[in-house]
């Protein structure tokens, strides 16, 4: 099938099995594309921890659901359940910040002798410019570095960390008359920095000089991006994160005063009308770049689309070369942007830009859609650059592939975080296949074709792609802790250039061939030989080289200091919490009390003061004390706020406990005080005081204590008493090992307190459908609220009417309803805390008798509310503002649709709102 132009660049090269229709395969003309590193000439040209300081560490980062069980508060608890819906609602964050490597640290300048100026960030934050010179010499490259023996450092410290870095090389002598060689420019987050590179004389030879010309600060936004105009020497252009672009020109700065920031230097802000073509003004802008055959015309580069701004004449004229809407992939995925912009090809016409997925080849001229695309494959790619395969291939002894190395273009994709890197090849059709290129471009209707499949390139030279490597590599990532990345235990490189091999005096390749100088981030520089071949690398003498240090700490600093503080360490015992874990606490309180390890069982010389005030406590809960035994519906007295099933079953386990075991989760500071001087501890122990409500534990609201956590006999101590001491699965099973008196021990190994704590949260949900008005959302039965008075052997609460109401909290709704969660399968830990149960006021509370003091906000509320102290009147002054809050409040009521639902459902099911 005959496919038009238009209709095969939409084919994504590499997605499908089949070739596209502007890919060329096996062609011999093309000669090889596959570049490996030769072994044996990795070669280390300066290593100094200046090359490549270690960055700031990122901040420590959680996980959303572990965020939300993180800053829950302890008497509220956010279930894992709950966290992970809520995650997975809101969509994952969790995030590295890698931006310190998106971009290549290293920048080349050629100096008109051969010899190349390698400029890097340096410093302890990368807040100063170093550079060193590498000279040409027999096969390699020799470092020049300053008197000193070290790199050469700029005078200027900026205020904050270099991010990228652009050189541009002027034979400036020839057009203005000065004597500098290139420019330098550098930028920070918020501002923008020019150099001028000058030789100056030091004894008999020339060393290479920075001379600060500007900076320009940015107040009210960051730079996204900057390029040099290669047209006009000094010319360039800053892109703000916002879209807009300033046009600097460096002899039109005034002479330098200071090193420092010039935030009043000369500038012309560029007004392109960006919401005329959509509003684009709040997507990214990740880059911008001259157009090589204008001095007037800039490439930007958004998230969403590719624009080419002509300010000639002052105007800024926009056109959109491409959206990310008009390819077809990208539209089906729906998450793309692009990233990275180049330039490419012979004729300044073509430029390259990438996207999370894509590779484009596009042409200025044409904005109907580029003319052709690759599926690149790499994670997060940032780092974009085009070569022509002469550079690639060069000092060849073979004339075979002239043709295609003068011809074709190799595109370097890759990631410095991720420690990828892939090339991709194009040109024209080769000439050996048809009778003639102008032919071939006739019948194809385009003027290139992708050569070949793409290929890995090792920037690092040490890497073996066979699949045992490979694994080992993955299993070592994942046996790291969650909060280091791997990138820490190995040595990526951070910064690369290519530098043509026809410079060095070393013998000729078969296929040809380039050095690539590199930056690693054990603050290496290295130099190493790659050449053409036509199959991948070997794994002899790669083999295992690509593997993580587990000793390693590459990119972030590893304190090394000594510990300068006393080693004072208190050392606490949860040997009953690993029990408690692991259900053998029952086990290991028996083996204890065998051994006369542990306290015994009944409190010596216990006080009658003790015993009477929990008698108290039980009566007043609905208990019987002879019997310590509470009935279902006393469980639900009282309830006078929103209380989990979990907690009503705790207080009612509380109430089962026999009294000589309950004495022992009871006591007062001056007990305590024994206890400690007994064990020779000095850690200090502090419980909160026993309220004086008519509830059992667990307690909700208490008063903080009288004193501090330090202890000190000058500080009076109270009588009052405080617990529990002991926690509630402790008491139970010192309560099992009790009631089987020791000739059950089978029964004791078998004893779970997680056990029984659930089988109290099911009799109490099989009361709560009987007595509790249902919240619809919940799906269980509706059935009105049932006073036990009428049926009932176990009373509610004597012998007026009293209600309740169990609901599910909003964020706790799975997809199972309540009711079936209870028929069809256990009661799992999280569903104790998701029922909340309520007590309702009854007719009498709200309105049957005259209210005073604080039982006026009874009116106000569908829950019943209790105070612990409902005394006291209000003067006039003070139930006016209530009378005008009430009325506020009933407004409220009135307009808010879930409360009028709720009040509507209350009262259907016999209940007052």
């Amino acid at each position: 099938m005959d496919l038009s132009e238009g209709w095969k660049s939409l084919f994504p090269i590499g997605l499908s099995i089949s070739p596209s229709p502007l890919q060329i395969l096996h062609s011999e003309s093309f000669g090889p594309l596959l570049f490996n590193p030769v072994l044996n000439t990795s070669t280390t040209l300066f290593s100094s921890p200046m090359l490549c300081p270690p960055a700031h560490p990122p901040l420590p980062s959680l996980s959303l659901p572990r965020f939300l069980q993180t800053v829950a508060f302890p008497y509220s608890p956010v279930l894992q359940s709950t966290s992970t819906a809520v995650a997975v609602t809101l969509g994952t964050n969790h995030h590295r910040d890698s931006s310190a490597f998106d971009h290549n640290r290293l920048e080349k300048l050629c100096c008109p002798d051969g010899r190349v100026i390698v400029f890097f960030a340096t410093g302890k934050d990368l807040d100063h410019v170093g550079f060193v010179v590498l000279v040409p010499e027999n096969e390699g490259f020799r470092v020049e570095l300053d008197v000193a023996g070290k790199t050469f450092l700029s005078v200027n410290k900026f205020d904050r960390r270099i991010v990228r870095m652009y050189a541009c090389q002027h034979d400036c002598d020839a057009i203005c008359g000065c004597d500098s060689i290139g420019f330098l420019m550098c930028r920070t987050m918020c501002s923008v920095h020019w150099f001028s590179v000058k030789m100056i004389k030091v004894g008999s030879e020339e060393a290479p000089t920075l001379e600060y010309l500007g900076g320009k600060l940015f107040k009210c936004s960051v730079v996204a991006d900057a390029c040099w105009n290669l047209h006009i020497p000094g010319e360039s252009i800053v892109l703000s994160e916002n879209g807009e672009l300033f046009l600097f020109n460096i002899y039109d700065f005034p002479p330098p005063v200071f090193h420092g920031l010039k935030e009043k230097l000369g500038g012309k802000r560029l007004r392109p009308c960006w919401d005329e073509l959509g509003g684009y003004t709040k997507n990214q802008w990740p880059s911008c770049l001259f157009c090589e055959n204008s001095h007037s015309m800039v490439i930007v580069a958004n998230s969403s689309a590719i624009f080419l701004v002509d300010f000639t004449n002052n105007k800024c004229e926009l056109k959109c070369l491409l959206s990310i809407e008009k390819l077809t992939y990208s539209s089906v995925i729906g998450t793309d942007r692009f990233v990275a912009v180049s330039w490419t090809g012979p004729d300044g016409h073509h430029f390259i830009c990438a996207t999370e997925h894509l590779l484009l080849l596009c042409d200025i001229q044409i904005s109907s859609g580029p003319l052709f695309q690759w599926h690149h494959g790499v994670l997060k790619p940032r780092y974009l650059a085009s070569y022509n395969l002469s550079d690639m291939r060069s000092n060849s002894s073979s004339v075979d592939h002239e043709w295609a190395s003068e011809e074709g273009f190799g595109i370097l994709v890759g990631s410095f975080w991720n420690d990828e890197c892939s090339l991709f090849c194009y040109g024209p059709h080769p000439p050996s296949d048809v009778e003639s290129p102008s032919s071939a471009e006739s019948k194809s209707g385009s003027s290139f074709y992708a050569w070949e499949l793409p290929s890995h390139i090792s920037l690092s030279g040490r890497e073996c792609c066979c699949g045992t490597c490979l694994l080992r590599l993955e299993f070592a990532k994942d046996n790291l802790l969650e909060w280091i990345e791997w990138q820490q235990k190995r040595e990526l490189v951070v910064g690369f250039f290519i530098v043509d091999s026809s410079c060095l005096s070393s013998k000729l390749d078969d296929h040809g061939g380039f050095t690539l100088i590199r930056l690693m981030s054990s603050g290496k520089l290295e130099a190493q030989r790659y050449q053409a071949s036509w199959d991948m690398p070997k794994a002899d003498g790669l083999h295992g080289d690509n593997s993580l240090d587990p000793t390693g700490s590459y990119l972030y600093p590893v304190g090394d200091e000594e510990y300068k503080f006393p080693r004072k360490f208190k050392y606490l015992k949860f040997e009953y919490l690993d029990s408690y874990l692991t259900d053998v606490l029952s086990k290991n309180l028996l083996e204890e009390h065998e051994a006369g390890n542990s306290c015994t069982m009944q409190r010596e010389n216990s006080r009658a003061s003790i015993h009477e005030f929990l008698c108290e406590k039980l009566k007043a809960s609905g208990i019987d004390v002879s019997t310590s035994a509470a009935s279902v519906a006393d469980s639900f007295r009282g309830l006078g706020m929103p209380t989990s099933m979990y907690e009503v079953a705790s207080r009612r386990a509380w109430g089962t406990l026999p009294m000589d075991i309950l004495e022992l989760a009871f006591s007062n500071y001056a007990e305590i005080l024994g206890v400690i001087a007994n064990y020779h501890q000095k850690t200090s122990l502090d419980f909160l005081v026993v309220p004086d409500q008519a509830v059992l534990p667990p307690f909700l609201l208490r008063n903080p204590p009288q004193r501090s956590n330090k202890w000190s006999s000058k500080v009076k101590r109270g009588d009052d008493y405080v617990g529990p001491v002991l926690p509630l699965p402790v008491c139970l099973a010192l309560g099992q090992i009790r009631r089987h008196r020791l000739s059950h021990r089978e029964n004791i190994y078998n004893y779970s307190t997680n056990v029984e704590l659930t089988l109290q949260c099911d009799a109490l949900m099989d009361a709560a459908k009987e007595v509790a008005i249902v919240d619809s959302g919940c799906d269980l039965i509706k059935k009105s609220s049932i006073s036990l008075v009428d049926d009932k052997e176990e009373t509610w609460g004597s012998s007026q009417d009293s209600h309740a109401f169990l609901y599910k909290p909003t964020a706790s709704f799975d997809e199972l309803s309540i009711e079936n969660n209870m028929e069809t399968c256990p009661f799992d830990e999280d569903r104790r805390f998701k029922l909340i149960i309520t007590e309702l006021p009854s007719e009498q509370d709200k309105g049957g008798k005259s209210l005073s003091g604080m039982e006026i906000f009874d009116d106000l509320c569908s829950v019943k509310l209790s105070f612990n102290t409902r005394e006291g009147d209000f003067d006039d002054d003070e139930l006016k503002w209530y009378h005008l809050l009430k009325r506020q409040f009933s407004k409220w009521e009135d307009g808010y649709t879930p409360y009028r639902d709720f009040c509507l459902q209350l009262n259907q099911g016999g209940g007052q709102c």
